[in-house]
C-alpha cells in the first residue's frame, strides 16, 4: 500500500450519490478498487473491492427486477446509492447498491468479492478465514462485514455503519468483464468486472 493512501485511511467518507447515477455497467467497472466500509461499535473495517455483477431492469432475465416492482426488487426502481441485501437461497446475505442512469427503470450492482485492508482481525470474530478467502464470494463478504438484511434499504451515501468510499487501483492492476456467475439465464453478457489476478477473486474468468 502506498504512504500516500496510508496517512489518508482514516479520511473515509461515503461516495457521493451522483457517481451512482449513470449507466449500471459503467458504475460497476469504477467499483472495482473503491472501499466497503464497515464500522462496529467505533471498530473499523475496510474491504478494496475486486469484484462486482451487474444487473440491469426489465431487459435483463438474469435481474431480480426483471418481473417489475413487485417483492424484493422494488428498491432496485428506486433511489440510487442505496443497499439492496438479500438472503440468498436461505443460506447467505449478498449485498448490492442500487445504480442506475435516468434513462433506466432498475438497476444494482453486486458486490462479490473484496481485499482486506482494515480490521482483517476484527473480521475474524465473524468469519475466521484467511485473508484471500474472508472477503472472497458474496456470502464470504457479508459475513466477515457482519452485514445482514438489516441493512437493506441503507443509505450508503450518509452511512456512518456502511458505506462505499474512495479506493484505489494499484499500479499495473488490470480490470477485466467475464460472463456472471451462477445464472441461468443471459449468461452471454459480460457484466462481471474483476481484478485481474487478485487472489480474492471468487472465480477465475
Amino acid at each position: 500500500m502506498h504512504l500516500k493512501t496510508l496517512r489518508n485511511i482514516t479520511k473515509f467518507k461515503p461516495i457521493e450519490r451522483n457517481f451512482y447515477l449513470r449507466e449500471t455497467i459503467e458504475v460497476a467497472e469504477e467499483l472495482l478498487g473503491q472501499l466497503l466500509v464497515r464500522v462496529i461499535d467505533k471498530n473499523l473495517m475496510a474491504v478494496r473491492i475486486t469484484e462486482v455483477e451487474a444487473y440491469r431492469g426489465l431487459l435483463d432475465p438474469a435481474s431480480h427486477a426483471y418481473r417489475g416492482k413487485e417483492g424484493r426488487a422494488r428498491i432496485m426502481f428506486g433511489d440510487v446509492g442505496y443497499a439492496y441485501v438479500y438472503l440468498s437461497y436461505g443460506v447467505h446475505y449478498c449485498i448490492n447498491v442500487v445504480a442506475k442512469s435516468e434513462d433506466q427503470e432498475a438497476g444494482a450492482i453486486l458486490i462479490r468479492s473484496g481485499e482486506p485492508v482494515i480490521g482483517y482481525q476484527f473480521m475474524k470474530l465473524f468469519h475466521d478465514r484467511e485473508k484471500c478467502k474472508i472477503s472472497s464470494g458474496p456470502g464470504n463478504l457479508t459475513k466477515s462485514l457482519n452485514i445482514n438484511a438489516s441493512y437493506n434499504g441503507y443509505d450508503l451515501t450518509a452511512g456512518t455503519e456502511l458505506y462505499i468510499s474512495r479506493g484505489w487501483l494499484n499500479k499495473g492492476e488490470k480490470i477485466v468483464s467475464s460472463t456472471r456467475v451462477g445464472i441461468s439465464r443471459a449468461t452471454d453478457k459480460k457484466w462481471r468486472f474483476l481484478i485481474a489476478g487478485n487472489c480474492t477473486v471468487s472465480k477465475k474468468p
